[in-house]
């Protein structure tokens, strides 16, 4: 049944238009992943809300106590990101205090427009390749070039 939508007052988080075990697992899902490959690609809205959730788990990792790894199995949800969280990732990141996650922009979504991103952790392994995506229209130069197709009026513009 759908609740009448209410003010949100004093709400931080995002709903992304999901019952809260929905989106739980999503986000689970998204860690999980991002854990694994090391990078993955998603929109800016759920990448800046799974931020917290992904150094939350190196955070825990670098602790390496017996109740962090249990935290850690409460969330992830397989056992070779669990054990790459305690043997890759938080050696990895010993020396640093926090921000192990980068967002890089990649254009948006052709079906909806959606602002895609890469989200990947810092000082991985993989080189970064990301397409830019093609700026709108004609560049000066290509007008320029096909100046006598276009006629004098388009040149005046551009000056």
């Amino acid at each position: 049944d759908r609740r009448k939508p209410r003010m949100r007052h004093l709400m931080t988080k995002r709903r992304f238009g999901r019952y809260t075990g929905h989106r739980i697992s999503m986000f689970r899902n998204l860690v999980t992943s991002l854990i694994t490959h090391e990078r993955i690609k998603t929109t800016v809205p759920k990448a800046k809300e799974i931020r917290k959730y992904a150094e939350k788990m190196i955070t825990l990792g670098k602790t390496g106590t017996e109740h962090a790894k249990t935290q850690v199995r409460a969330f992830v949800k397989t056992e070779d990101a669990i054990k790459k969280v305690f043997t890759t990732l938080a050696p990895r990141y010993k020396e640093r205090d926090g921000g192990y996650t980068r967002i890089l922009l990649a254009g948006l979504r052709k079906g909806d427009c959606a602002p895609m991103c890469v989200m990947e952790y810092v000082d991985n392994s993989l080189a970064v390749q990301i397409r830019r995506s093609k700026p709108i229209g004609p560049s000066p130069s290509m007008i320029r070039a096909n100046a006598s197709k276009l006629g004098e009026k388009t040149l005046d513009k551009l000056d």
